[in-house]
């Protein structure tokens, strides 16, 4: 599984379609106790998305069932919108889609809150934008933001020129081969992400930053 596929999961009438972001395990390393697929929490949540216990899977060739959510932080006043979805699949584990099918990226690293600064380099991948692939800069630092569907307040936002379309909901920011953050909301002036570290923090999560993910 690589981060910047469409990813679905039925839940009753309903077909809710996001991004996958990064390949991610619990904090910590060592030995890789569960395997995850990261995205927006929103995804997966009771009232806006699908819920825990739908089976979500991605549909590149062959269609593959991932698993169900094993957690989501999407409510008022969240430091990060951030879900995890279960998944056994095998193969690297820090990989991403960058700007086609042909480059994959390897994710190494993150960057940290404060590393992430007004005006740097910034990429994001969304399956539901053209192009999919796009950069641009940082223009909002450590913002509280509304998500207008909700209603609710997301606290500690980072903000990007590289606008976004629904379905991108989950998607991975990074530049080169490096983890930013994963894309919550947006607006006409630009899409916002909860950062690596505040994700770590709100779902005690994190990417993997090599192929074993330990």
């Amino acid at each position: 599984m690589k981060g910047g596929l469409y990813i679905e999961a039925p839940s009753g009438p309903y077909v809710y379609a996001c991004t996958s972001g990064f390949e991610g395990r619990p904090n910590g390393s060592g030995p890789l106790p569960a395997g995850y697929v990261l995205t927006a929490g929103h995804c997966l949540d009771t009232v806006y998305g699908s819920g825990l216990g739908a089976t979500w899977k991605h549909t590149s060739v062959p269609v593959t069932a991932l698993g169900t959510g094993a957690t989501e932080k999407f409510f008022n006043n969240t430091f990060a919108d951030v879900g995890a979805i279960y998944d056994t699949e095998s193969g690297a584990k820090n990989q991403l889609y960058g700007s086609s099918k042909t480059d994959i990226r390897s994710i190494t690293g993150k960057k940290s809150n404060a590393q992430q600064i007004f005006s740097s380099a910034i990429c994001r991948v969304g399956w539901a934008s053209s192009p999919q692939y796009s950069c641009g800069t940082i223009n909002v630092v450590d913002a509280t933001v509304l998500e207008s569907t909700s209603g609710y307040h997301l606290i500690h936002q980072w903000g990007s020129s590289v606008l976004s379309t629904s379905g991108d909901s989950g998607g991975a920011f990074f530049y080169g081969t490096t983890a930013y953050g994963i894309l919550s909301t947006g607006n006409a002036s630009s899409t916002f992400y909860g950062t690596i570290d505040w994700i770590s923090y709100q779902a005690s999560v994190r990417p993997c930053y090599n192929a074993a993910c330990t």
